[in-house]
């Protein structure tokens, strides 16, 4: 069972632990885009590890040097590298068509995903801060993602990306958001 959540610290990492801890996770990741950032853990009961979002393909190697893990953007170039994870896949890029959703996600990026063994991170935060339409429409194009997830068989699993501790959300609540799209979650 996922008990792993992404959260983007701003200088409130303390609090951010403390509710993990409190709502069940044993893992937290700390992602970041800045590149001097440096956190070191001092608790026992959770394991905290550092992901770097890289802007560029230059970044990766000096980045995977400093950083537990390497997110990047559902962008081609991405697809094609070195990165752990991927996330933005449900961000919008035109007008929904009437038989299918505009994602940032398809065959082409799938089979790269899995012969570059990335793995996907749907935002389940992003749900939560729009409206009604928006939500409809982005948990569509999840839905989407997700099918191409379980044909190629990819590595996938759904996080907060909570930006302060009351925007976490309980792992259950994300596996069960998993469960409903169709996913199996990873460790």
């Amino acid at each position: 069972m996922q008990k792993t959540d992404v959260v983007l610290p701003n200088g409130n990492e303390s609090e951010l632990i403390q509710m993990a801890i409190r709502i069940g996770f044993t893992d937290i990741i700390f992602l970041t885009t800045r590149s001097d950032y440096v956190y070191k853990s001092i608790h026992s009961r959770i394991r905290v590890h550092t992901a770097y979002l890289i802007k560029n393909m230059d970044e990766i190697s000096r980045m995977r040097k400093r950083f537990d893990y390497i997110f990047a953007r559902a962008e081609r170039q991405f697809f094609e590298s070195d990165v752990d994870f991927v996330v933005g896949l449900e961000a919008p890029t035109g007008n929904d068509s009437f038989h299918y959703r505009n994602t940032a996600f398809n065959q082409v990026h799938a089979r790269l995903c899995k012969e570059h063994n990335i793995k996907i991170a749907l935002d389940i935060g992003m749900l939560k801060n729009v409206s009604f339409v928006e939500t409809l429409c982005a948990f569509g194009r999840m839905m989407q993602d997700a099918t191409l997830i379980k044909k190629q068989r990819l590595s996938s699993s759904c996080y907060s990306f909570a930006t302060k501790p009351y925007e976490m959300m309980p792992p259950e609540s994300l596996i069960g958001v998993a469960a409903v799209l169709g996913l199996k979650t990873f460790k």
